[in-house]
């Protein structure tokens, strides 16, 4: 009887380390997806991520540019209506002189006729 029993409580013993290992093996088996599903989770949010960061940083480049683009065109504009300025006063000021030769021939016969019918003829 007391092998029988020795030999019960090997079992028992032996029993519960299977139940253990068992145990342990599944425990290690939901860790290890746990761990691949934290790693593709990660995996995941880093590409995304990464994206993101290349589309703000284009974002930010074309930003950049368009601005460059923008104070130029600003400075033409200034530029351009400067010039337009410059124009009109210089386009005034022909017809300026235009108006006063046209008028020039008037007064120039205007002083000949008095000198022609002088008082003394």
């Amino acid at each position: 009887h007391y092998s029988e029993g020795v030999r019960e409580a090997v079992e028992r013993w032996d029993d519960a380390r299977v139940r253990e290992i068992e145990e342990l093996q599944n425990r290690t088996l939901h860790m290890e997806k746990t761990m691949k599903w934290w790693s593709d989770c990660t995996a995941n949010w880093r590409e995304k991520w990464g994206k993101v960061r290349n589309e703000r940083n284009k974002s930010r480049d074309m930003c950049k540019s368009l601005q460059v683009q923008l104070d130029m065109t600003l400075k033409e504009n200034s530029s351009l209506r400067s010039e337009r300025e410059e124009l009109k006063e210089d386009h005034e000021r022909v017809l300026e002189e235009l108006s006063h030769h046209r008028d020039l021939p008037e007064a120039v016969s205007n002083q000949q006729s008095p000198s022609v019918t002088s008082p003394h003829a």
